[in-house]
C-alpha cells in the first residue's frame, strides 16, 4: 500500500513539474526552501522505490519531454495561423519568416516559441514577411539584451519608433544597434530609452507595467 502511494505521489509530483501547474520558485528565500524541499522529497521517493522509482523518473521525463515539445510545437503553428491571417499572407510565408530568425544563431536563447512570438507581433503590426525577416533578429535581440517586459511591448515600440522616423524595414539593425548603444552608455534602462525616442519622435508614451504582487 505504502509502495503504491508512493509511486502515485512521484508520478503526480513529477507531472506537476512538468504542466508547470506547479513551478519552482527561487526569487525568494522562502520560494527557494520550498523547491528544495520538494527536490529532496522526490529524491527520497525515488530512493524508497530503488530502481522501480528511478524507472518511474526516467519514464515521467521522456514522456514530458515528448508532450511538452509537441504541445510547443502545436503553439507555434497556431501562431503562424494567426499571424498569416492578420496580415492575409499565406501560414507558408510566415513559417519561413520564422525559420530565418531560427537559422539566426543569435537568437538561440530565445527559443522557438518565443522567436513565433515576434513574428505574429510584427504581423500584428501590418508587417509583410520580408519585413518581418528584417526586424525580427534586431527585435530578439533586444530583447535578450534590454529584458523588457514583454516581446509582444517591445515590438509594438520598436515598430512605433521605425515609422516615426520613417525608417525601413532594412535599417532595423542600424537602429537596434543605436538604441543599444544609447542605454548602454547612460543610467537609462532599454525601456526608457526606447520610451524617449517614441515621444521625441511625437508618439505617445505606453502605459506603465503593472505592479506585481510582493
Amino acid at each position: 500500500m505504502l509502495t503504491a502511494f508512493s509511486i502515485v505521489t512521484l508520478v503526480a509530483s513529477l507531472a506537476l513539474l512538468w504542466t508547470r501547474a506547479k513551478k519552482l520558485g527561487w526569487s525568494t528565500p522562502v520560494g527557494a526552501a520550498l523547491s528544495l524541499f520538494e527536490f529532496v522529497a522526490l529524491g527520497i521517493s525515488i530512493v524508497q522505490l530503488g530502481w522501480i522509482g528511478l524507472l518511474i523518473f526516467v519514464m515521467v521525463n521522456v514522456a514530458g519531454f515528448f508532450i511538452s515539445g509537441m504541445v510547443g510545437a502545436a503553439q507555434v503553428d497556431a501562431d503562424m495561423a494567426v499571424a498569416a491571417a492578420h496580415g492575409g499572407y499565406e501560414k507558408a510565408e510566415m513559417q519561413a519568416a520564422l525559420s530565418t530568425l531560427i537559422a539566426d544563431n543569435r537568437l538561440t536563447i530565445l527559443g522557438t516559441k518565443k522567436r513565433a512570438k515576434i513574428v505574429l507581433a510584427l504581423a500584428d503590426r501590418s508587417r509583410s514577411p520580408a519585413e518581418i525577416e528584417d526586424m525580427g533578429s534586431p527585435i530578439g535581440m533586444l530583447y535578450v539584451i534590454g529584458e523588457p517586459r514583454s516581446i509582444e511591448w517591445l515590438v509594438e515600440r520598436f515598430d512605433t519608433i521605425m515609422r516615426l522616423y520613417g525608417h525601413r524595414s532594412e535599417e532595423a539593425m542600424d537602429v537596434a544597434d543605436t538604441l543599444t548603444a544609447s542605454f548602454q552608455r547612460s543610467a537609462a534602462t532599454l525601456e526608457e530609452t526606447i520610451e524617449a525616442l517614441v515621444v521625441g519622435g511625437g508618439g505617445s508614451a505606453s502605459a506603465p507595467p503593472l505592479a506585481t504582487a510582493a
